[in-house]
């Protein structure tokens, strides 16, 4: 099963690109879940094989997981896929500039 999501943000693309590989900050954009911990090993910034550290609460359970980068293109495309779940997942997120965002 595939879930697409399109949104326009009327901001630069190298801002937008900055909020999408920050796992803390797009983890509070969900309204579905309350991050508890999140925390990209290494403490470093998003790359290609780094592993990011989720713990959320959805509704009334805790689910704990990891991701891993597996493509990385600046200001373009961010890939991961889950590490250590009973349903592998995987979440890719695409730029595309328009003329106002």
């Amino acid at each position: 099963m595939q879930i697409f999501r399109s949104l326009h943000i009327q901001a630069p693309v190298e801002q937008v690109f900055r909020l999408v590989t920050d796992p803390a900050t797009r983890a509070e954009l969900n309204p579905d879940a309350t991050p508890l911990r999140v925390q990209v090993e290494g403490n470093g910034p998003l790359h290609l094989g780094s592993i990011c550290h989720y713990r959320l609460q959805i509704g009334g359970r805790i689910v704990d997981y990891h991701m891993r980068v597996t493509d990385f293109e600046p200001n373009r495309r961010l890939v991961s896929v889950s590490q250590d779940t009973s349903v592998p997942f995987e979440v890719a997120i695409e730029l595309r500039p328009e003329a106002e965002g």
